[in-house]
């Protein structure tokens, strides 16, 4: 409810009712961005684990997914009932990394906004900020690496496999 305290204040709870309403009215609006399945695909070729992480409920989250074409792609799926705090809490981030048998310090997050980036610097693992979805300036969140396309992702998590100087899943 961060985002909507800083857009309604004092309405910040009426806002979030209504964005999550029309969330279930029109989950057929989500579309993948394009070439996310294939570097989806890519990375999951590569042996790397996914997680989607949101604070979307997890009824909206499973659909928008499905009907995205993009559930297959991960093995975890983060919504906001699994966890005790939101992002920027790194406490979503911790939950997936369970779901994944994952470290930290093989992990890597992805993501659109500053919370996404405070998340993954509270919890520990190397985030990548994508200049492409919510935050066009999510260089301000101080992210380990930026993207402008999502086709960039698989070079710098397969690639090299290193982001700041760590060493990644799948490596």
């Amino acid at each position: 409810e961060d985002i909507y305290l800083s857009l309604g204040g004092e309405l910040s709870s009426a806002l979030a009712a209504a964005h999550r309403g029309f969330q279930v009215e029109n989950l057929h609006l989500a579309q993948p961005y394009p070439g996310a399945r294939e570097t989806l695909e890519e990375l999951r070729a590569a042996g790397i684990r996914l997680a989607a992480v949101t604070s979307r409920s997890r009824r909206t989250s499973l659909i928008t997914l499905e009907l995205a074409g993009l559930a297959a792609y991960f093995s975890a799926v983060v919504s906001a009932e699994d966890a005790p705090a939101l992002k920027p809490h790194p406490a979503p981030l911790h939950r997936a990394l369970e779901l994944l048998g994952a470290g930290p310090a093989t992990a890597v997050m992805v993501g659109d906004t500053s919370h996404d980036i405070a998340a993954g610097r509270a919890a520990g693992v190397s985030t990548i900020g994508v200049r492409y979805g919510f935050d066009r300036d999510i260089a301000a969140a101080g992210p380990d690496a930026i993207v402008d396309d999502v086709r960039e992702l698989p070079g710098l998590i397969v690639g090299e496999g290193r982001i700041g100087g760590r060493r990644l899943a799948g490596r």
